[in-house]
């Protein structure tokens, strides 16, 4: 957990995932498998290596970066209707 709430308002676990070291969620969205959204203060100590590995994505047109317009990067989040 971060500093911050354990829960958001839907009772989703706020927590981070580590696996022989390795950072779940920062793995997948290098991988290009999700995007960085709904990150709020306090909840911040991990937002660089995420930010860097969201660029490292975008830069590699990898996963959702892939598809054109697939990522609202406005209002971060996915233009669902857009993917075939």
């Amino acid at each position: 957990y971060d500093r911050g709430p354990k829960e958001d308002k839907y009772h989703r676990k706020l927590a981070y995932v580590f696996c022989d070291g390795i950072h779940i969620y920062e793995l997948m969205v290098k991988s290009g498998y999700g995007i960085i959204a709904y990150i709020s203060r306090p909840n911040i100590t991990f937002l660089y290596e995420m930010k860097e590995a969201e660029n490292e994505a975008k830069e590699s047109k990898v996963g959702v970066w892939s598809i054109k317009v697939f990522v609202d990067e406005k209002n971060r989040h996915y233009n669902r209707n857009d993917a075939d």
